[in-house]
């Protein structure tokens, strides 16, 4: 193991990793210090920054294996408390861990084990029982920061603005897809349209490359027309004439949007919402096109 600097480290004992098989190596060897990970293989001579760094597998005879950048320049950044894990064994998308491994200390991840992702699960707000006592407000949750950099490839890919089944206060629901190659958390990502409607969502939602994720306003499949939702939103209903979707990347940079009615004028052209059928892109899916989002 090496990075593009002075670390280097040669593998000294014999370390069988069979088929489909995981080692985990690490720096301290006792799971009661060092986070609860248990370690394979003890190494040294290898630090990895939390800023920018680069870490390389290098094989006896001196080819580089595997190699990962992150930081400045690159498309990934190493998080505090959670590991980066690959989606795939053989892909090349990364993603921050999203839980904790049994007998974690508090960090995120998934050593020695294959990645599992994260499906959200809508819950109903709880129910509040006033007390004698007022109880101190929990925290804010800390705000996203806006998107910098070049905007990822994801597409409002299917949409059911007027469902036949059921009301459409039960039934509306969106579908987002990542066309792209890198996972993309949807915390802080927002969806809009022209006017008033607007709703930012407020947990962690992981689109991996070539996923899809279904967003509606009730999570019931007994209540909702069948539908099995990923997230609950609120404050968004589709017109069933004329109305637009936007997908909104955190600071307001438009990613992509459907217009649909008479009023239509994107590329992505509906005339209008035909009662229970949902409209689908039929793709590929274009580039964003239509006009800015008027400033706030």
């Amino acid at each position: 193991m090496a990075d593009r600097g002075s670390d280097n480290h040669v593998i000294a004992g014999d370390l069988l990793l069979p088929p489909g098989g995981y080692v985990v190596l690490g720096r301290n060897g006792d799971a009661a210090v060092n986070g609860g990970v248990a370690v394979d293989y003890v190494y040294a001579g290898v630090s990895l920054a939390n800023g920018d760094d680069e870490l390389l597998l290098i094989a006896p005879d001196a080819s580089v294996v595997d190699e990962l950048a992150w930081g400045d320049g690159a498309p990934f950044a190493a998080p505090n408390g959670a590991s980066l894990v690959r989606i795939s064994p053989t892909g090349a998308a990364w993603t921050p861990s999203l839980q904790r491994w049994p007998g974690s200390a508090g960090d995120r991840g998934s050593p020695g084990a294959v990645y599992v992702p994260v499906t959200p699960t809508p819950t109903a707000p709880p129910i509040l029982v006033p007390t004698a006592t007022p109880t101190p407000a929990a925290p804010a949750t800390p705000a996203v920061p806006p998107w910098t950099g070049p905007l990822p490839a994801l597409r409002i890919s299917e949409f059911l603005a007027d469902p036949a089944a059921v009301n459409d206060s039960a039934g509306e629901w969106v579908e987002l897809h990542n066309a792209g190659n890198i996972a993309v958390n949807l915390r802080g990502w927002i969806l809009a349209d022209l006017g008033d409607d607007h709703h930012v969502i407020a947990q962690d939602l992981v689109l991996a490359p070539g996923a899809y994720v279904v967003l509606g306003r009730n999570g019931s499949t007994e209540e909702n027309g069948g539908v099995a939702l990923d997230y609950v939103y609120s404050g968004i209903s589709l017109g069933n004439d004329d109305d637009e979707l936007l997908l909104l990347a955190p600071g307001d940079r438009e990613v992509d949007r459907v217009v649909w009615g008479a009023a239509a004028m994107s590329t992505w052209r509906v005339d209008a919402a035909r009662s229970g059928d949902p409209v689908a892109r039929a793709g590929p899916f274009p580039p964003p096109h239509g006009p800015a989002l008027p400033a706030t």
